[in-house]
């Protein structure tokens, strides 16, 4: 006859003493990484004082060297070490998820238990073939249960196994030169292989990464061979590590955001346990996966980009060649008339344009961070440094007809920011794709800013991680993206998809975003959000702000959103009003009130808030094309300090 065995309590779950939250290791070795590696640059850049000669400079010299290179073994162990700080960090994460649901089963199973107990204490003849099987249910998913939490107690093991390991594999100066060296000779291995098999000539052999990429200046085609060359699957060293970045689980976008969020960590990670040197050679060997990839330090994405402009300038100057051509050909061949039908004048201006821009990035030492030739082109440059003394961080995204052929005028706004602001803002020029090229046939379409807004918050994410790894990091940096035009749908779409900012502007922007009609159709991410507009009186673009149907539109009209300050344009430099259909781009003339107000906001600083203008006589029926003579502003503006 069957016994009713009653099973045991399911065991509790063991603490997690760790914190998931506690960054202040890795963040403090990132800040000492970041300090050391400034401190070597310094050492490797100084040589002996001005005045001194003779012996005691060779020997001065000589001292900074050795001393750099040893702040160069630092620098790499202390990545090293905060790296796998920040992988137990993440995995502390999951653990301290996977727990809190183990705990949650234990109290169902403990609760399901006591019942069980009692009601198998007195039970009749008719009940007790139910409470046997009811038993060995509940025994088996106490069985199931108890194998969790043991598997979850071996992931707990295993990560604090790693993170110790990592510690011991340097905790000695003779370690720490050992592992060095082991990563160093990786990357020459690298370099090696491919003069090997034939992608780099033997001529570049023992280069370093600044020399090479002189050389690959002087011979594209070679740089068009790395551009085209991806990191072997299953090599050793740093090669193998970064192919293993690129492998489908880490490149797919089908509900693998926690797989990207790894992958930016897991690339900051393996640069920042590399000698500068050394991680700047692996980036210009493989520019096409490492200039646009996430979680890359700025600099070494800025050396990758180097090659790839190398690459796009070479291009663009046979496609020049082959505009002409094509053009002086169209000279000799008209119609029956002597007509010559020659549309190329434009693309051989772009083109030009393009070929200048390029030769100003190389010779300037430009740092892009972003970068794509293919059809209008893509860009992100970072203007000024993320540095010790950064306080702030703006991100600007152009509007309408902007492409790589125009790009320079973006640019030069972010110049002016950086060079007017004090000393302590970065600006970052973003111009991640295709824009609208004309403003009646694209611009009313939300299709470009769907595109380009995950792509601006997926990269605003690199921003922020480029900020806390720096020297930056303990100065709480502020980011601002401004959206100029279409770009402020942009940066509303991006907004949707959880953009990492501080403060937004909006300035002379085609709308918060399509289908954004109020705070509440954002993600929570979003809630602390400063969020400021600017439209100057007259500027035409007022007149389809917070129109949609359909695919056409915006969204809600910035001015009027809920909870954002609206900023005064002013007067520009000559003291007329700064209104009307120019204004949609005067409002950048420098040291004018609307760019003194957007400086204020990149900067965090004090701004003057919307004034209405008073007009004289306008017709009852405005014309297009009437321009109001203003006389004058009907009240001053408020002044208001952001912080």
């Amino acid at each position: 006859m069957p016994t009713v065995i009653i099973p045991a309590p399911p065991p509790t779950v063991p603490a997690l003493e760790a914190d998931a939250d506690a960054t202040a290791v890795s963040s403090a070795l990132r800040r000492a990484g970041s300090t050391t590696s400034s401190i070597a640059d310094w050492a490797h850049d100084g040589g002996a004082p001005a005045d001194w000669t003779g012996d005691a400079a060779e020997a001065a010299s000589h001292a900074r060297t050795s001393f750099g290179s040893e702040l160069d073994i630092v620098v790499t162990v202390i990545g090293h070490v905060a790296g796998a700080c920040e992988r137990y960090e993440s995995a502390l994460v999951g653990l301290k998820s996977q727990r809190d649901t183990l705990v949650e089963e234990r109290s169902s199973l403990s609760g399901r238990q006591s019942d069980f107990a009692q009601r198998a204490a007195t039970y009749t003849e008719d009940e007790e073939a139910g409470l046997v099987s009811e038993s060995t249910t509940l025994q088996g998913d106490i069985d199931a249960f108890v194998d969790r939490v043991e598997t979850w107690q071996t992931s707990l093991t295993r990560a604090e196994d790693t993170l110790i390991a990592a510690f011991q594999s340097v905790d000695t100066a003779a370690e720490a030169d050992q592992f060095t060296a082991g990563q160093s000779q990786g990357v020459q291995s690298t370099m090696n292989r491919l003069i090997d098999n034939g992608t780099l000539p033997e001529d570049v052999r023992g280069m370093d990464a600044t020399q090479l990429r002189e050389y690959l200046a002087d011979h594209p085609d070679v740089a068009r061979q790395l551009s085209e060359q991806q990191p072997a699957p299953g090599a050793t060293g740093p090669e193998g590590v970064l192919a293993g970045l690129l492998q489908p689980a880490f490149t797919t976008t089908d509900g693998a955001a926690d797989l990207h969020e790894q992958r930016r960590t897991d690339a900051r990670t393996l640069f920042e346990g590399l000698s500068p040197a050394d991680a700047s050679l692996l980036a210009t060997l493989f520019p096409g996966a490492v200039g646009n990839m996430s979680g890359v330090p700025f600099d070494y994405r800025a050396d990758a980009n180097a090659v790839n402009v190398i690459v796009a300038l070479d291009d663009e100057q046979d496609q020049l060649r082959d505009l002409e051509d094509q053009h002086q050909d169209n000279q000799h061949d008209g119609d029956l008339f002597g007509r010559n039908n020659n549309d190329l004048d434009d693309p051989i201006s772009d083109s030009q344009d393009r070929i200048e821009l390029y030769q100003s990035i190389l010779d300037g030492d430009r740092q892009i961070i972003f970068f794509d030739a293919a059809d209008d082109g893509a860009i992100a440059e970072l203007h000024g440094d993320i540095d010790s003394s950064t306080q702030n961080v703006g991100v600007s995204v152009p509007g309408t007809t902007t492409d790589m052929s125009s790009y320079q005028g973006v640019a030069d706004k972010s110049e002016n920011f950086v060079a007017d602001s004090g000393g302590d803002l970065a600006m970052i020029s973003w111009m991640g794709g295709d824009l609208p090229d004309d403003i009646i046939k694209d611009a009313p379409f939300a299709d470009y800013s769907e595109r380009l807004g995950p792509g601006l918050a997926d990269f605003s994410h690199d921003v922020r991680q480029e900020i806390e790894h720096s020297a930056a990091a303990p100065n709480d940096v502020q980011t601002t993206y401004l959206g100029h035009s279409y770009g402020g749908a942009v940066v509303g779409r991006a907004e949707l998809s959880g953009l990492d900012a501080d403060r937004v502007l909006h300035v002379e922007s085609a709308g918060m975003g399509h289908d954004i009609w109020s705070p509440s159709d954002l993600p929570d991410s979003q809630q602390g959000v400063d969020r400021y507009s600017m439209t100057a009186p007259g500027d035409i673009i007022g007149d389809i702000q917070g129109m949609q149907v359909g695919d056409i539109g915006h969204g809600a009209d910035p001015d009027g959103f809920d909870g954002t300050t609206r900023l005064d344009t002013g007067d520009r430099t000559d003291g007329t009003p700064n209104i009307g259909k120019d204004s949609h781009s005067n409002v950048f003339q420098r040291q004018s009130d609307a760019y003194t107000n957007m400086l204020e906001v990149l900067n965090g600083g004090e701004v003057t808030t919307y004034r209405e203008p008073e007009y004289e006589d306008p017709p009852l029926y405005p014309y297009p094309g009437w321009t109001p003579e203003q006389t004058g502003w009907e009240t001053p503006g408020e002044r208001i300090d952001i912080e």
